[in-house]
């Protein structure tokens, strides 16, 4: 049976791993069966968030038998948003797809790029049915959502997944971004690219979980390293208590020069309370303002470090396939 014509590009798929309890090996082998069968070019980019362990161990002898692997060794847990982005910094394809092993399907690789060879630039996964969330963690969502819509100034779909699909213009505006917390599903939404919602049914005892601080911490975490939002939030709020305090002074003054028998030393007190808050409001103010501008232009720190780094002995798929002419 002659096997049917293969799309010509180059397609990565990043598997950030941030446990070291699953069959690692049939969803890479999977994965590289359908790559292989559908693309001229793939590669397979497995980011360990988990240094040691099991996985470690599948992995060094996933490289010995599986072609256009590559193996990222994180120094410790970043968090599976800095896992993502490593592999994200490191693939090369005309396409990338992110996947997470204990959620979705090797099979979504195919839909996704298809979506990405079309028109969007962007695919972000959207789960059919509502994640497994805990009442405060879907309550939060909601409220949180809806921030990030009407005051960061972009829109992340409900029950959106870690699927992504992104083509190589996005990938490269994502590297070249300099926060040190690079939210993925958050950033690309406020590239501004063209972008689809992929719905599917994804494996939702799969989806990460989060105990209520860590997502509180994560909540102020976007906020912040989004927007100067709440940063002018705390400028109006501090402006506004300079003010409250301005016109409290001009109404002890008013008292003094108007009323008889005023208590001795309220007028003094009062000035004194009143002119030192109307200080400390307008020196939080302008410092906020001075604090936002800074958190916008210097973010320079690494994000993450890499330990080691090992691939299989055949990396590209095609060996016949140049990027360079022959002849001038």
């Amino acid at each position: 049976m002659a096997r049917r014509k293969l799309i010509d590009c180059f397609v990565s798929v990043v598997v950030p791993l941030g446990r070291d309890d699953l069959d690692v090996k049939s969803f890479i082998r999977e994965t590289g069966r359908i790559l292989n069968g559908n693309y001229t070019n793939f590669e397979i980019i497995l980011v360990l968030g988990v240094p040691t362990g099991e996985v470690l161990r599948q992995a060094r002898e996933l490289v010995r038998t599986e072609p256009c692997l590559r193996v990222i060794r994180l120094s410790r847990w970043y968090g599976l948003e800095t896992t993502v982005f490593a592999g994200l910094d490191a693939a090369i394809g005309d396409y990338t797809v992110v996947l997470l092993p204990q959620m979705d399907s090797p099979r979504l690789v195919a839909p996704v790029v298809e979506n990405l060879r079309k028109e969007a630039e962007i695919v972000r996964g959207v789960s059919k049915l509502p994640l497994k969330l805990a009442s405060w963690a879907r309550a939060g969502s909601c409220l949180f959502h809806w921030y990030v819509k009407h005051y960061l100034g972009f829109d992340v779909p409900r029950n959106s997944t870690y699927l992504l699909g992104l083509n190589r213009r996005v990938v490269n505006a994502l590297a070249r971004t300099k926060t040190r917390y690079r939210h993925v599903r958050y950033l690309s939404a406020q590239l501004g690219f063209e972008s689809e919602d992929f719905v599917y049914e994804p494996n939702p005892a799969g989806f990460p979980q989060t105990g209520l601080l860590d997502s509180i911490n994560l909540a102020l975490e976007i906020a912040i390293s989004f927007s100067s939002h709440p940063l002018r939030f705390l400028s109006w709020l501090g402006l506004s208590g300079a003010s409250l305090n301005l016109l409290y002074g001009i109404y002890v003054i008013g008292i003094f020069l108007f009323k008889k028998n005023i208590e001795e030393g309220w007028t003094t007190l009062s000035l004194q309370i009143s002119g030192l808050f109307f200080l400390v409001f307008l020196i939080l103010t302008i410092l906020s303002e001075y604090v936002g501008r800074i958190l916008e232009e210097v973010r320079d720190q690494p994000s993450y470090h890499v330990i080691e780094e090992f691939s299989s002995s055949v990396s590209i798929a095609d060996e016949n396939r140049r990027n360079v002419l022959k002849k001038s």
